[in-house]
């Protein structure tokens, strides 16, 4: 596989004869499609719940504190199923508990139900990633011109008062 540098960051790396720039922004050139890969069935788990849900409760559309709500819950024979899992808040969780939507006036977005096969060049940015840029409040300047329309990006701590976002700010 071959890639071309668009960018570098100002950042260097010195050997005792050499200077590297740290590349920031790469470009595949030669990409080779693989028909048997192209369709990735995603496996129910912790992380592709959130991944399907855009790591956004249903219920107050917060990134903070996220974790599993079962929409049954398993008390009442609410499963593990994707039909039965979303990504919540851990606030909204706690208000919802044991108890069904209607009792305590709640509502989904929209139901949940499992992702259909995904093409993997079209995948969302893993857990991992996600997590670390949302935790580090920061993605690289480098980075946004780049990255998806709906991926939240962080500005530098160290901007004008206006590119800040603190915990309460709604992510774009």
């Amino acid at each position: 596989m071959q890639a071309d540098v668009l960018e570098y960051y100002d950042q260097m790396v010195l050997s005792p004869n050499r200077v590297f720039f740290i590349p920031a922004i790469l470009k595949v050139c030669n990409f080779v499609h693989t028909p048997g890969q192209k369709m990735v069935k995603l496996t129910l788990n912790r992380s592709n719940v959130f991944l399907r849900d855009k790591f956004r409760c249903p219920y107050c559309y917060s990134r903070e504190n996220l974790t599993i709500d079962h929409v049954v819950a398993g008390s009442r024979g609410g499963g593990w199923t994707w039909d039965n899992l979303v990504t919540a808040c851990a606030k909204c969780n706690l208000k919802k508990a044991d108890k069904s939507l209607e009792e305590v006036h709640m509502r989904l977005v929209q139901p949940p139900k499992e992702p259909r096969a995904l093409n993997s060049l079209n995948l969302p940015p893993n857990y991992k990633t996600f997590r670390s840029l949302t935790l580090n409040r920061y993605t690289p300047a480098e980075w946004r011109d780049y990255l998806p329309k709906n991926f939240p990006t962080f500005h530098c701590p160290s901007c004008p008062s206006e590119f800040r976002v603190t915990g309460n700010t709604k992510l774009r």
